[in-house]
Formats: structure tokens, C-alpha cells, sequence
């Protein structure tokens, strides 16, 4: 697996981490179709975080790529017994990355809700911050196109993010 590919699986678990840790903004509007999104294989790999046990393994949290356009996540929170386990897929709003995740539950049930954060890369630090739900209450959308805006028209408002809600990682070098 290239580098490329191990930074991108990364910053999907640890999406997942922070959907499981927190209160995540939710939506059952896709920001794109999965088919449509492009993978990005620079979050993949694993990662490690003050927020993920990684008791019994390398890492905290670990991030693949499953078919060029989704990935797949998995973390344990610190304080719980049971990995998590998510897939999703990114895309870029006016130059930011955002997620947009679900879980992958025991009984094969499949969410209809998707978990949307924003992730920013530099180097082998992963910060992954929540979307404030209040926020989002407040906003008028019915459609991908509308909620699409809306963070456009936001991406750099602190309203719109959840301060108490940031996980910060580190990539695990092989």
C-alpha cells in the first residue's frame, strides 16, 4: 500500500472516531453520490489520537481505501470495549475536505444518516472538527445543492463549527 493510500485510510477512522466520540451533525442529503466522489488516498493509514485506544494495536484508528471513490474506518474510543467501524467518502468544498460517513452496524442494517465533518491535513497531523448541529438548525436547506451552499457560505465562519468537538492525530510511521 502506497503512502498515499495509508493517509487517507487515517483520516477516515478517525472521522469515525469523532462521529462515535461526539455529537456529529447529521444529514440524509449527500453532499455528492459515493459513485461520484474521488478518493482521497492522502488521509489513508493509521493514525493515533489522545481520543483512540489502541490497546493490543499499532494504532487508534485506521483508514482504507476501498474502491478509488469510499473508504473504510475503524477506532476504538478511549473508555470503550467495542471497535467502530464506518465507510464513507470526501469531497472538496471551496478547497476544504470534508467527510461524510456512516456506520457499518453488527446486524447489517445500513444508515440513513450520514455524518458530515470538515478535515484538515498538513503533514502527518489529521485535525477533524465537528459541524455544529445547533448551527445547522438554524439553516434553511432541503437539497445537496442548498446544504452544499450553506458550507460554502460558511467554510470559514467559527459559528458553523463545534469548538468542544476537535480531534487532532498523528499519523503512526511504518
Amino acid at each position: 500500500m502506497n503512502h498515499t493510500s495509508l493517509r487517507t485510510i487515517s483520516l477516515s477512522l478517525l472521522l469515525l472516531g469523532l462521529l462515535l466520540v461526539a455529537g456529529c451533525f447529521t444529514t440524509k442529503l449527500a453532499l455528492v453520490t459515493p459513485d461520484k466522489a474521488k478518493m482521497d488516498k492522502a488521509f489513508v493509514g493509521d493514525w493515533n489520537s489522545d481520543s483512540f485506544d489502541a490497546t493490543g494495536r499499532e494504532a487508534g484508528m485506521i483508514v482504507r481505501n476501498i474502491d478509488g471513490k469510499m473508504f473504510y474506518a475503524e477506532f476504538r474510543q478511549k473508555g470503550q470495549k467495542e471497535i467502530a467501524r464506518v465507510v464513507g467518502y470526501f469531497t472538496d468544498v471551496k478547497g476544504a475536505t470534508f467527510a461524510q460517513l456512516r456506520g457499518l452496524e453488527d446486524d447489517g442494517s445500513v444508515p440513513d444518516d450520514w455524518c458530515i465533518m470538515r478535515l484538515d491535513l498538513t503533514g502527518d497531523t489529521l485535525k477533524i472538527r465537528q459541524l455544529s448541529e445547533e448551527f445547522f438548525k438554524a439553516q434553511k436547506f432541503t437539497t445537496a445543492d442548498q446544504l452544499r451552499k450553506v458550507l460554502e457560505d460558511n467554510i470559514n465562519s467559527a459559528a458553523m463549527y463545534d469548538t468542544k468537538e476537535v480531534i487532532t492525530a498523528t499519523r503512526v510511521k511504518s
